[in-house]
């Protein structure tokens, strides 16, 4: 049945919830990750030989094999520092990583069935570049490229409370939330502001307390018991095999006493550490005396982001108390008596966000069939080419559209002969090259036969040399031999009088038409005779000229040469 996944990595604790649609709703639940609660302990033991436990299964190696469990590395996400399990440097963002993969694979067992789309959230207090590293980890994963969405998506963690409170209470379009959400490593404070059913924009600038919340109550209490019990913490070797095994039990004592003090008014502690062994009082008042200078900091930090968002406490239509550590009954009355309103608190806060991440994936738009289609495809539809300056228009910053179902070669061959006739024009235009045409052309040994090809030169057509374009003027004394096998008239061989100019053709876009000539056939396409080039040419010329070769050509300004 189609799911979206909703996974909330907590420092302390990790939640998870499903979100499908129903009769056409869409109905929310959380997933048991943890056999006493919903959420499993954010734990991870890495064995030697490649094994992994998570949760409360990691929790128990921590007794027996400490080195090789880590907790509370989310902490770590952005420092640079690794930690060490087993001997074996790993990132923070990597154990993350690995705990949300394993949260996945459960959840994927469970339902038999891979989801839609995953949603992964991250404290507002984050920057750019904790955000950065945390996707990137996660992206190693691929569990986002098997699913419809083909990614993963991450949203802040208030947003997504937001969304999972909504779903539950009425909330209007318009409405403003304050969400104080107190976790175990971190505090955020933010306003959210619900735009339409599916849209929750972030107001302001969030507010965070980075490494406070239910860790820091424990280590707090741990203190605290130690102090009472007269451990001796200063003369106890951390490193000490005997020792870290009591460490650990210890802190286990003092978590769950704190987890007790939220309903209970008192709880007791077994103290084993250091050769002392004695049970430790503690009452909900001296505990919440202990940790209330850092709830004050909370206060002040909601304080911050109302006035960043510029919504006054009145304005407010509801304070939404996120977090596991937002259970304890001083957090709802410091929350009353400073905003004077009651904050809403979900029966289950620890998977508020997780459900709320679940249920925004069911908003995102799902990509289209093509892109999710593993086997590439060519569009439909071509995409247009960009309009691109061409040798056709006048203007250096002007457009045209570039030719369309033409081939190369005719484009070149059209830029070719519009590049020859103007040579031919402009080499006809000058006098000195004019005589020098008409004195190649006397010179015997050199008119091509019928059907020859002359070898085409690098710059013809731009400097003057070797044209082969097709002009009308005035023709060299050689005969010429047209399609037909007949020869066509010779012309007069004296110098015309008229002006170069005349006898020249028009430049246009479109090659020049002959002459036809009176009383004949049609006269094929014919070519002007090659005149010497100006460099030595490569092979030695089958018959040496009659005559000394002609100076080479003067470039005047104003033509082809000069140009070039």
């Amino acid at each position: 049945m189609t799911y979206w996944l909703g996974i909330d990595l907590g420092t302390t604790y990790t939640a998870a919830a499903l979100c499908r649609p129903v009769m056409g709703e869409l109905e929310t639940h959380v997933v048991r990750l943890g056999s006493r609660s919903p959420a499993m302990p954010s734990v991870l033991f890495l064995a030697g030989e490649g094994s992994l436990a998570v949760g409360e299964a990691a929790e128990h190696y921590a007794l027996t094999d400490p080195d090789r469990v880590v907790r509370e590395f989310k902490r770590r996400i952005g420092d640079e520092i690794p930690l060490l399990v087993g001997g074996v440097p790993w990132q923070a963002q990597e154990l993350a990583a690995v705990l949300v993969h394993r949260v996945w694979q459960q959840v994927n067992e469970q339902e038999a069935a891979l989801p839609e789309g995953v949603a992964l959230t991250y404290p507002a207090s984050w920057g750019p570049y904790k955000v950065s590293l945390f996707e990137q980890a996660v992206r190693t994963t691929r569990i986002g490229e098997i699913t419809r969405l083909g990614r993963v998506e991450l949203l802040s963690e208030p947003q997504a409370a937001a969304i999972g409170y909504a779903s539950q209470a009425q909330v209007e379009a318009g409405a403003h939330l304050a969400v104080y959400d107190l976790g175990g490593g971190t505090f955020d404070a933010a306003v959210i502001r619900k735009d339409s059913p599916t849209a929750f924009t972030l107001l302001g600038r969030p507010e965070g307390i980075d490494r406070l919340g239910g860790v820091t109550f424990d280590e707090i209490l741990f203190e605290h018991v130690c102090a009472v019990a007269g451990v001796p913490l200063t003369q106890i070797d951390p490193n000490d095999p005997r020792i870290v095994p009591e460490v650990a039990r210890l802190r286990r004592e003092c978590t769950q006493a704190k987890e007790a003090l939220s309903v209970d008014t008192d709880t007791t502690i077994p103290v084993a550490l250091g050769g002392v062994r004695r049970p430790v009082r503690v009452t909900r008042a001296e505990f919440e005396e202990m940790i209330r200078p850092d709830l004050d900091r909370t206060i002040e930090a909601l304080h911050r982001a109302l006035e960043s968002a510029a919504i006054d406490g009145p304005q407010l239509d509801a304070i939404l108390l996120v977090g596991g550590s937002s259970q304890i009954p001083l957090v709802s009355q410091l929350v009353s008596a400073e905003f004077g309103q009651a904050p809403a608190i979900d029966t289950h806060p620890k998977t508020t966000v997780a459900t709320g991440a679940a249920r925004f994936l069911a908003a995102v738009p799902e990509p289209c069939a093509d892109s999710v289609d593993t086997d590439f495809q060519l569009p439909a539809i071509r995409p247009e080419r960009p309009r691109m300056s061409t040798v056709f228009s006048g203007d250096e910053d002007s457009t045209a559209e570039p030719l369309r179902l033409r081939s190369r070669k005719a484009v070149l061959g059209a830029a070719a002969v519009v590049l020859l006739a103007a040579a031919g024009a402009a080499a006809l235009g000058s006098p000195k090259l004019a005589d020098a045409f008409r004195h190649s052309a006397a010179t015997p040994g050199t008119t091509p036969s019928a059907g020859s090809t002359p070898a085409p030169g690098r710059s013809a057509g731009l400097t003057g040399a070797e044209p082969h374009s097709t002009t009308s003027g005035p023709a060299p004394s050689a005969t010429r031999s047209n399609a037909g096998g007949l020869a066509a008239p010779e012309p007069a061989k004296s110098t015309p009088t008229t002006s170069p100019v005349h006898s020249s053709p028009t430049v246009s876009g479109r090659s020049p038409t002959p002459t036809p000539v009176q009383n004949s056939p049609t006269p094929a396409r014919t070519r002007r005779p090659t005149p010497p080039p100006t460099s030595p040419p490569t092979t030695p010329p089958t018959s040496p000229p009659t005559s000394p070769p002609t100076s080479p050509p003067t470039t005047t300004p104003g033509s082809p040469a000069a140009a070039s």
